[in-house]
């Protein structure tokens, strides 16, 4: 494993465009293609992803100069950092949020982190369905979570299905709008949070890295998504 670990840092530390191949130690195929520049630092969540899964990795190349032809244009595009907004919540048991965004030429993506105060790292999950007006400011979006273990008369101690929707404006400052935490398990879903003219503020002390291509953002993140990521 230290010869992996040893490979990663080294093409982290290399501002050169790369292709990481992966190959799956039955089947002999490739099971993971990223191409682009890697993020300094090296995030250790990934090197962690990769420690606990030696059993699966029988090869890692690291291809230096050009991409190759098989990785399109459209994967190189760049992910462009813009903030972390954040409400804390009003204390007690008032939940907090957090959205991070990040643009891809004309579209947004990012995540929403859902902040209980329990001390435990915060459950997680990606935007899905956005719509954004650039003109205007106008953004909507879902977020799918799982914030506890969920029990009632048609289910027994499962994980939530929670569904978080945000329909406002992205501002210089802030994100403002409303926004609503769904149960979905419930028939029909149940309201768990709601919040009109809603503010999550830019936090300064909160910098999003910036990425060469989607692919590597969606593999910088995929470990802590994996632990803490929506189980539905």
């Amino acid at each position: 494993m230290r010869w992996i670990a040893t490979a990663f840092k080294a093409a982290a530390s290399c501002r050169t465009p790369k292709v990481l191949v992966i190959f799956h130690h039955q089947s002999y195929r490739v099971t993971g293609l990223v191409s682009g520049v890697y993020p300094e630092p090296f995030p250790e969540g990934a090197m962690n992803y990769l420690r606990r899964n030696t059993a699966v990795i029988i090869g890692l190349f690291l291809i230096f100069g050009s991409s190759s032809g098989a990785v399109s244009a459209e994967s190189r595009r760049e992910v462009k950092a813009i903030g972390c907004y954040v409400n804390p919540g009003s204390g007690g048991d008032a939940p907090g949020y957090s959205v991070q965004l990040w643009s891809l030429n004309d579209q947004i993506i990012g995540l929403v982190e859902y902040r209980s105060h329990s001390g435990e790292r915060p459950p997680q999950g990606m935007l899905t369905d956005v719509k954004y007006d650039s003109e205007t400011g106008k953004i909507v979006f879902e977020t799918k979570l799982t914030i506890g273990i969920h029990s009632c008369p048609r289910h027994r101690n499962v994980p939530s299905h929670d569904l978080l929707s945000f329909q406002g404006f992205l501002k210089e400052d802030r994100l403002e709008g409303d926004l609503v935490l769904w149960n979905q398990l419930d028939s029909p879903p149940v309201a768990l949070d709601r919040h009109e003219d809603f503010i999550l503020s830019m936090d300064a002390g909160c910098r999003p890295m910036t990425f060469e291509a989607y692919e590597v953002w969606h593999w910088y993140l995929e470990p802590e998504f994996r632990a803490r990521g929506p189980r539905w």
